[in-house]
């Protein structure tokens, strides 16, 4: 067998299994005895595996594998996209499924470019954590100027995590009268998100410089992160300073991982084209991509809320613990569990 002989057999190979779901998802829709349930599940799965034989289907073109094969996926093309205009199912049922397979399916596609994120980002925080330990004057390197450093006072810092309820009651009893105090935890919210959401895109823009952004946002937030907790731990706030971030920080920092692990995809696809066009590799990743945008807004929307609401407001250690890490354990079950029965996977 030759090298192009062998090539072809094994692009089959890895591909056939979506061309056959896609067959039969024509089939299942060209047929008069099939029940309307199972046409509205043909109709649901067909744009994914539309985009997946097209992108075969590029990939087939440009390294000129065997005619026979390039005529059959054409045609196949050709059905399931004629099918899908006249057999495009409603609206909900498809925000239903994305919410229910495609976005905890494309999670779960990042398993490695998630792992990598991670991996940069707190062995960045232990690098920091454990310079400061040496040299406290490490602190300004990572974080910048603070009032929240090595020169404050402990019961400064501890007062930084804890809202002097009994000193600001009547303060806030008559903000809350005309308004004033809610309205100032919304526009804090917004300037959180704000943030927040300059670090994330950043992170997941930066993968089309292949990555290196990506890398190096991860890098200097897990320095500053590292710094941070190093600070309070010296001073015997730990468990404090830990409860403090954990009401918004699970949330927050898995939105920053999320879209880290995006710009990791994005950037590795560029190095590894493997016999495509950049553009064809890019248009492949897209779903994916999309499904990081919308995990980056949703959570870091949260988090900000969370933020700016129940941080400045709940002053007890182990609520903090319950919420932050309760929510995170929700996101966690959300992307490993949901959408396993059929799909992309």
């Amino acid at each position: 067998m030759s090298d192009h002989e062998f090539f072809s057999a094994r692009f089959r190979q890895e591909r056939e299994a979506s061309w056959r779901r896609l067959e039969q998802c024509v089939k299942t829709l060209k047929s008069s005895q099939v029940k309307a349930g199972e046409k509205a599940a043909a109709s649901l799965a067909m744009p994914a595996l539309l985009q997946e034989l097209t992108s075969s289907l590029s990939v087939a073109r440009s390294i000129s594998l065997d005619a026979p094969m390039i005529a059959y996926l054409e045609q196949l093309a050709s059905e399931a996209s004629l099918l899908l205009n006249d057999e495009q199912p409603p609206l909900g049922p498809q925000i239903q499924r994305f919410f229910t397979h495609i976005w905890p399916q494309s999670m779960r596609a990042l398993g490695w470019d998630m792992l990598i994120a991670s991996g940069i980002f707190f062995f960045a925080f232990a690098l920091a954590f454990g310079l400061f330990g040496n040299d406290e004057t490490w602190y300004s390197v990572f974080m910048g100027w603070d009032t929240r450093n090595p020169e404050a006072t402990t019961e400064y810092l501890l007062g930084t995590l804890y809202d002097d309820v009994e000193g600001t009651a009547e303060r806030e009893m008559n903000d809350r009268i005309d308004g004033s105090y809610w309205l100032n935890l919304a526009t804090f919210s917004a300037y959180l998100f704000q943030n927040n959401f300059y670090v994330s895109i950043f992170a997941l823009a930066g993968g089309l410089l292949f990555g290196t952004v990506t890398l190096w946002v991860l890098f200097l937030n897990g320095l500053s992160l590292g710094a941070f907790v190093a600070l309070f731990v010296s001073r015997g706030l730990g468990s404090d300073v830990v409860g403090w971030l954990s009401v918004h920080g699970v949330t927050e920092i898995g939105a920053i991982l999320i879209s880290g692990a995006g710009g990791i995809l994005i950037g590795r696809t560029m190095i590894f084209v493997r016999g495509q066009t950049l553009a064809t590799a890019l248009r492949a990743i897209g779903p994916k991509i999309a499904a990081v945008v919308l995990a980056m807004f949703c959570m870091l929307i949260i988090a900000a809320l969370i933020e700016g609401f129940l941080r400045q407001t709940i002053n007890v250690l182990w609520l903090r613990y319950v919420i932050g890490w309760g929510l995170g354990g929700l996101w966690v079950a959300y992307f490993i569990l949901a959408g396993r029965d059929h799909g992309m996977e």
